[in-house]
């Protein structure tokens, strides 16, 4: 008789290695066209918001620039819109295993 092992979905495998990813252009590039365009579907004045990046040694920082007329709204009622915005940046870095920080200045 032969022995079936089970199949446990909880067991990790043994011959796997956590994957290293290191940081390219196009990746933060992407993450920066993304965050562009969700900045400028909020804003009112187009031509003041812009997004830029800044890589540290462990982290890239995302700045977030729009016009003292569009900071509330890029911010949102309680931090929602903001909050929101880091929420998609976590994600993308996430996906990137890379770590990123969004700032929002006037």
């Amino acid at each position: 008789m032969e022995t079936q092992t089970s199949w446990n979905p909880f067991k990790r495998a043994t011959n796997s290695k956590p994957q290293e990813t290191t940081l390219d252009a196009t990746t933060a590039e992407d993450i920066r066209t993304l965050l562009e365009a969700n900045v400028l579907a909020i804003v009112d004045e187009k031509s003041s918001a812009s997004v830029k990046f800044f890589e540290g040694d462990q982290t890239i920082v995302f700045e977030v620039k729009v016009s003292k007329t569009d900071i509330g709204k890029v911010i949102g009622k309680q931090g929602k819109t903001a909050q929101a915005l880091r929420t998609i940046l976590n994600c993308m870095s996430a996906k990137a295993k890379i770590r990123c920080v969004l700032e929002i200045v006037e």
